[in-house]
């Protein structure tokens, strides 16, 4: 199925497993199939271990599955190189993680226009990300280092670079996991806001069922496989 069937993603099957030297196989994804719409919200819910990760990574193109098929913006992720692999995250997805990943010596704008390092920077980039430091209230701080920023304001980063160049697909593994209750609220209501804001599809690893309510769809995932499909909204 690709995107003019009206599918983002469509995930058929897969499976996955780890084999590391020394210790027994851990079985990680089985026989999951998942498919996002434009604009579509989905919670991936379950306890550590159960797989959540290893799906957003898979989808995103950060790793691969053993078994099953998978398809990102109607393109057939398996017959493609790493070179387009990676412009297919560059152009089509964006990225949040519980961790920052953010470049301690860089100011927060430069922190969002090194998604351009080894491309081309197009001329309105600057201006964008100026725009989306706005919209998360950090204009202020756009020439802070990380380290000087709290941890909600770090995500409040880690958000605005994950819109720039509006991604039709934003993949955020645990976005509030470091931090308290009411900064972890304000973070996803800013998150859900400005994505739902820019139609772009948001798939969410979580824990936290008030955190999935929040969403359209929440997707239960136990021991590697989906076991529940709820729609929210």
């Amino acid at each position: 199925m690709d995107a003019s069937e009206g599918f983002l993603v469509q995930a058929e099957n897969l499976s996955k497993t780890y084999r590391p030297r020394d210790v027994s196989p851990t079985v990680a994804l089985r026989d999951v199939s998942l498919g996002i719409r434009p604009g579509e919200s989905i919670a991936l819910v379950g306890p550590s271990g159960c797989g959540k990760s290893t799906l957003l990574s898979i989808i995103g193109t950060l790793d691969h599955a053993d078994t099953g098929h998978l398809q990102v913006m109607g393109l057939d992720v398996q017959h493609l190189s790493r070179t387009q692999m990676a412009d297919l995250r560059f152009r089509h997805l964006g990225f949040i993680f519980q961790q920052y990943h953010l470049f301690p010596g860089l100011t927060v704008l430069e922190n969002l226009l090194a998604k351009f390092i080894g491309r081309p920077r197009p001329k309105h980039a600057r201006a964008e990300a100026e725009n989306l430091l706005n919209e998360v209230g950090l204009s202020h701080k756009r020439n802070s280092l990380p380290k000087e920023l709290s941890g909600g304001e770090q995500q409040r980063v880690c958000i605005a670079r994950a819109l720039l160049s509006s991604p039709a697909l934003i993949l955020a593994d645990e976005p509030t996991g470091n931090l308290d209750s009411e900064n972890g609220a304000v973070v996803l209501d800013l998150m859900l806001r400005l994505v739902k804001g820019r139609q772009a599809g948001l798939l969410m690893a979580t824990h936290e069922k008030a955190m999935a309510d929040s969403l359209d769809r929440s997707v239960e995932m136990r021991d590697g496989a989906i076991v529940g499909n709820i729609q929210n909204i």
